[in-house]
């Protein structure tokens, strides 16, 4: 019994994650992932949600050609998760009845404005922040024989 538990938690978790991509405006790309990461961080408090949205952050600075606030981008994620009632103790199917933007003001939570300011520096400069997700290191050259 208290594995079914534990695993419906998980699953809860995980759902949540999901439905906080939605709620806070914040995409499925490399950084709106360490936004999320750094609201769950508030939301149910552990180090390693923390370590690695940061850990990404840095990654980005340095491997991401442009200047652009990651780091405000992912504290700002981590501020609106402190301002916001834990949703995995919200009533979900409740809340997914309800308009987007009743159920954002009803959970504190307002527009992450440094990530959408990161979008738009990349995309001036060039660079699509979906694709950055993807990026794989150039192939090493064939061992010769």
């Amino acid at each position: 019994m208290l594995h079914d538990r534990m695993e419906w938690y998980g699953h809860r978790l995980r759902d949540t994650h999901d439905l906080l991509h939605g709620l806070t405006g914040n995409g499925r790309d490399a950084l709106g992932e360490q936004c999320v990461l750094a609201f769950t961080y508030s939301q149910q408090p552990s180090p390693s949600h923390l370590f690695i949205g940061y850990a990404w952050g840095l990654h980005l600075t340095r491997t991401v050609p442009v200047r652009a606030p990651i780091f405000r981008a992912i504290r700002e994620g981590q501020k609106l998760g402190k301002a916001c009632p834990r949703l995995v103790e919200q009533p979900v199917t409740d809340l997914l009845a309800m308009p987007i933007e009743e159920v954002r003001q009803r959970l504190n939570i307002t527009p992450a404005r440094w990530y959408h300011e990161v979008h738009r520096i990349w995309r001036a400069a060039g660079l699509e922040p979906y694709d950055l997700w993807n990026e794989q290191p150039a192939a090493a050259p064939p061992l010769a024989a």
